[in-house]
């Protein structure tokens, strides 16, 4: 039974002209030092951490290599009560928990922990996703770059797609901007505004998951 144009069961969210895979990438363990020096032996305190998991996109991985590439809806209730069917990621991240994909206007596509509020809901429909209330602005791969380039993969270029020859909105071309500033790291999925010019890029398909 699907709910809200997502398959039942676990899947994976592929693009349709890129053939990436929407993915999470673990958050990166790090050491802080504390500005404050311990007055009985004069050292600073040192702090580890990990950051939260981020959504990426990469080349789809053969079963048993691909764990991170899965996903589900879930229903789940915030701290209301109030019950929110949420697009899940498969893995537990330690030390937080469940991370459900969260899309923003303001701050484009993240994952945030399932039991936080004012989560998203997303809608699937004719291959776009989108948040549900306003299907202004769907997921997308991004697409700056040569008309003649081919999408790469994050291990290559930064991918490059489609000149339209038109200057970048501001969206754009921060969007471009963190885009290069992740190069070697994963690509990030965007929410970008419709275009019919855009479709595939914009389009995405459901792969049952094994």
């Amino acid at each position: 039974m699907s709910v809200n144009g997502f398959p039942a069961g676990e899947f994976l969210i592929v693009n349709e002209e890129s053939g990436l895979c929407l993915a999470a990438r673990p958050g990166v363990k790090g050491v802080a030092r504390d500005e404050q020096i311990n007055h009985v032996n004069g050292s600073a305190e040192v702090r580890t951490f990990t950051n939260p998991p981020r959504p990426v996109l990469e080349p789809r991985l053969p079963s048993g290599k691909n764990g991170f590439q899965g996903w589900y809806l879930d229903t789940a209730k915030n701290s209301h009560g109030t019950s929110t069917n949420l697009l899940v990621h498969r893995m537990h991240f330690d030390p937080y928990g469940d991370f459900a994909l969260h899309g923003s206007f303001r701050d484009g596509i993240s994952l945030r922990g399932t039991g936080q509020d004012n989560l998203s809901v997303l809608k699937a429909e004719d291959g776009y996703i989108t948040v549900q209330g306003d299907d202004r602005k769907v997921l997308t791969v991004l697409d700056f770059g040569d008309a003649d380039a081919d999408i790469s993969t994050y291990e290559e270029e930064p991918i490059a797609h489609l000149n339209l020859n038109r200057r970048e909105t501001q969206e754009e071309d921060m969007a471009r901007t963190m885009e290069e500033g992740l190069h070697g790291e994963g690509l990030l999925p965007w929410l970008r505004r419709r275009s019919d010019s855009l479709a595939k890029l914009q389009q995405w398909k459901f792969v049952e998951f094994s």
